[in-house]
């Protein structure tokens, strides 16, 4: 990592991919080796997140928050 630069872990891949999708953000280096999870990440808290990306409108099309 980057001296200053606080350590970030994800729980998993997609949260992770979400982090950098944004143009202008990307990872310094190229990610090859992979970790070994060290705890249980429960469903729940996943689901949690994802109901959480979009607004709730009467629309054909929702909304994605920043």
């Amino acid at each position: 990592t980057v001296e200053g630069a606080p350590k970030q872990i994800f729980p998993n891949l997609e949260e992770l991919v979400s982090k950098y999708e944004k143009p202008g953000q990307g990872l310094v280096i190229h990610l090859s080796n992979p970790m070994m999870r060290s705890g249980f990440c429960p469903r729940g808290r996943r689901m949690k997140l994802e109901m959480n990306v979009y607004e709730n409108t009467n629309e054909d099309y929702v909304d994605i928050l920043p």
